[in-house]
């Protein structure tokens, strides 16, 4: 058949079909075959079966209008047309595309405030992917969008197209950011009850200032609206809404303008309430869950609260499946309120799983656990099990998953997200007293996953040499039994004023302690014996002649290794929620010790020392944390049955009491040589206040710290801030890090009022909390 012959046929084809939705007598034809021409990128089936033209079927004018609108509706092709040509009657249809471009490659230029990688995020394109123009131009739209909501209202946004081989093309989107619009001003209308300054107050968002850069995020606009609802709604205006706002670029350019328009509503109080459904508990025990009263204006901060007590209550005796539905009765301003409760039946625990932890051995974790197959849920019991596994310290997250089953129990999932728990110590610090010390440290405080823990300390100086190796097993042969041992070696030149001399400790110690479930169970009991000899020696001239007189000085155990065996008790209450920057419940330790009598050695005394640390949180992530020491140390023998190093010394950051603001170890009652006597009793306050700026691993402090060492006893001025002997203060801000690997690391700067020579300012560096 010639080219022109087929043309004819295809034109007749063409008629009959167009007529034959009107013409009754009209002839349709059967499709033989249908073919796909032109395409490089895309599949030819994708093309036929998207068309919906087939072999067999009746071809007509709207199946071929609709198979061309189909192909472009992929939004894959430039040009689409159909053709064909009669085969024995039938007719074989020819389907010919012209394909988009494919994207080899994607770049920006220009951007310099926001990342690449951040923009390609936005684009509703992406490389290897056929495009048309108005899908670069809507890429172009929003990544013109995202600029505007990072407050770059005059950020200009082309792109430009270079072809390459196979037709393939590169696409540049070509940036001009120009200056961000800082915000000039925020107006309100329509609020009555609060001031424009109020609200303002609630926004993060701020007008541009000295103090501040005015700089606006459309995100942050859009958390603030929602800060200006929940504002209104703790204070009664549960209707409160805002009905419009916009941006307003001034004509410069240069500022905009956040234009709010609220209708407030009528604020609500707070009616009657009732319980319906309640057969398990009174309505007296449900009424006391409330934390309103009749007549008080509506808080949603209030209202949920009390809706999570009244689950609390449910949930604490298994009921676990309750459902409590407010039902809220408009009267006037009032609100009567229906707790509608379907308290269901008690859940048991089928099982409890552990996912996540790829180091930490399950028993480990499961030892921790209040929450046990068999029993009835207890939301007490559940909370105490992620207290109690978060304290482990090895974990960043542990999340509870409670799994629904068909007969009404539930099975427990506690996902735990590791951490890294090995620490590598490196680093230096300085003292007055120890002057420039460097430290090496390995702690391991979930040796091979088992739980224990193990570290080595070494520090290293010109006035200071120590080594420190320790052994803890917090869970002997299974049992909340910890078991542990440690052996030092520590020699220190000294220096008190003038007086110069050397001290040299060695000694070992073992540990045995026991969980206590009385008087409840966040008890916890430790027994110590210690065995450890020290020495003194290398005692200057200055410390000579002073002491020659004094029968009580050191200069009588010159070089004599004195011994001293000794045994401990302490007594630990710890209630805190994390082990470190917790955020309430507090830490109280009793401790005491004696040497010599039975024990043998040559020091004869009993030391005893109490800690108290509390923690609130205050408002909002800030957390007040409050410590309390108070410590004495007696001997028959007086001076002489003391070791000059189980003395208190405080200051600093020192070990026997931290005194910012001060020299380690530098505070406590001095000689007519001003040489540092150590005392036999000391008090310690300290008061933080701790905001995270990152949780867990960032943050900053500001701290009050006062405290002294005396004599005796009957010397200590536990409240005396003005007299010379009285409590030593200061003032001052810091921070922590934490860093995986190396732990906490902080510095703190401190205001001493008391320093012998004048109050100033003092830098404190130290590995590890003051609390």
């Amino acid at each position: 058949m010639s080219k022109s012959q087929a043309a004819a046929l295809w034109i007749v084809s063409l008629l009959i079909a167009l007529f034959a939705s009107t013409t009754a007598k009209a002839q349709s034809y059967e499709v033989a075959s249908v073919v796909v021409e032109g395409n490089r990128a895309v599949e030819s089936s994708l093309i036929s079966s998207v068309s919906g033209l087939t072999t067999g079927m009746k071809l007509s004018s709207t199946a071929v209008q609709e198979a061309i609108r189909r192909i472009y509706a992929l939004g894959l092709f430039s040009d689409v047309q159909a053709s064909g040509e009669f085969a024995g009657g039938r007719i074989n249809v020819k389907i010919t595309v012209i394909e988009h471009p494919q994207i080899a490659e994607i770049d920006f230029e220009g951007n310099k405030s926001i990342k690449t990688d951040k923009l390609k995020e936005k684009l509703t394109v992406f490389e290897r992917q056929t495009v048309g123009p108005s899908q670069i131009s809507n890429s172009v739209d929003a990544v013109r969008k995202f600029y505007r909501d990072e407050g770059y209202y005059l950020a200009e946004v082309v792109t430009e197209t270079k072809s390459l081989d196979s037709n393939k093309i590169a696409v540049v989107f070509k940036v001009k950011e120009n200056e961000k619009v800082k915000i000039r001003a925020i107006e309100f209308e329509g609020n009555q009850a609060f001031s424009d300054g109020s609200l303002r107050g609630e926004m993060n968002a701020k007008p541009k200032s000295f103090l501040r850069s005015g700089a606006f995020k459309r995100d942050q606009f859009d958390e603030d609206k929602d800060k200006i609802i929940e504002y209104y709604r703790k204070r009664g205006y549960i209707d409160a809404a805002i009905t419009y706002d916009s941006v307003i670029v001034d004509a410069d350019g240069k500022g905009l303008m956040l234009k709010l328009q609220v209708n407030e509503g009528t604020r609500y109080h707070y009616g009657d309430v009732t319980f319906t459904g309640n057969s398990i508990y009174k309505t007296e025990l449900l009424t006391d869950q409330l934390k309103f009263k009749r007549g008080d204006i509506y808080d949603t901060e209030k209202f949920e609260e009390t809706v999570t007590n009244l689950y609390s209550v449910y949930q604490e005796d298994g009921y676990i499946h309750v459902r409590i539905i407010d039902n809220v009765q408009t009267v006037d301003s009032s609100l009567n309120i229906e707790f509608e409760i379907s308290e269901g039946v008690p859940a048991h625990i089928n099982k409890v799983f552990v996912e996540g932890n790829s180091k930490t051995k399950e028993k480990v974790i499961r030892r921790e656990l209040y929450s046990r197959p068999g029993q009835i849920f207890k939301r007490s019991m559940l909370m105490r099990s992620l207290r109690n596994v978060m304290l482990l310290n090895y974990f960043s997250n542990v999340e509870p998953d409670v799994k629904n089953l068909p007969d009404g129990d539930i099975d427990i999932v506690f996902k735990v997200s590791e951490k890294p728990t090995g620490q590598v110590q490196a680093g230096a610090g300085y003292s007055g007293q120890d002057k420039l010390v460097g430290t090496l440290g390995l702690g391991i405080p979930n040796f091979r996953g088992n739980g224990q823990n193990v570290n080595l300390d070494w520090s290293f100086g010109s006035r200071r040499n120590s080594i420190s190796v320790s052994f803890t097993e917090p869970w002997m042969f299974d049992t909340p039994t910890s078991f542990g041992v440690d052996v030092f070696s520590v020699n220190r030149e000294l220096s008190f004023g003038a007086e110069e001399f050397s001290e040299g400790t060695r000694g070992m110690g073992l540990r045995l302690g026991r969980r206590l479930t009385w008087p409840d169970d966040y008890f916890r009991i430790t027994g110590r014996y210690t065995l450890e000899e020290v020495r003194y020696f290398d005692f200057n001239d200055a410390y000579r002649e002073n002491n020659k007189d004094n029968p009580n000085s050191l200069l009588q155990f010159e070089n004599d290794w004195l011994t001293t065996s000794a045994v401990g008790v302490s007594i630990v209450r710890d209630s805190r929620d994390l082990s470190q920057f917790a955020t309430s419940g507090s830490l109280i330790q009793l401790s005491s010790e004696a040497s010599g009598w039975v024990l043998g050695g040559d020091w004869k005394y009993h030391k005893h020392i109490f800690d108290l640390a509390k923690y609130q949180r205050v408002w909002w992530k800030l957390v007040l944390a409050g410590k309390v020491r108070v410590g004495v140390i007696d001997s028959p023998d007086g001076d002489d049955g003391i070791p000059y190093s189980e003395r208190f010394a405080p200051g600093g950051t020192y070990q026997d009491g931290v005194i910012r603001g001060y020299e380690d170890g530098t505070v406590g009652p001095r000689n007519s040589t001003n040489g540092l006597l150590r005392g036999r009793s000391t008090v310690i306050y300290n008061l933080e206040l701790q905001m995270p700026i990152v949780e867990q691993q960032i943050y900053v402090l500001a701290f009050a710290d006062a405290g002294n060492a005396w004599l005796s006893g009957k010397e200590i001025k536990p409240f005396d801030l003005d007299k010379t002997d009285g409590l030593k203060k200061s003032v001052g801000a810091g921070f922590r890090i934490v860093i995986p690997g190396l732990g906490t690391i902080g510095f703190d700067f401190g205001y001493g009022y008391n320093n012998p020579d004048g109050a100033g300012w003092k830098p404190h560096f130290q590995m590890g909390t003051t609390f």
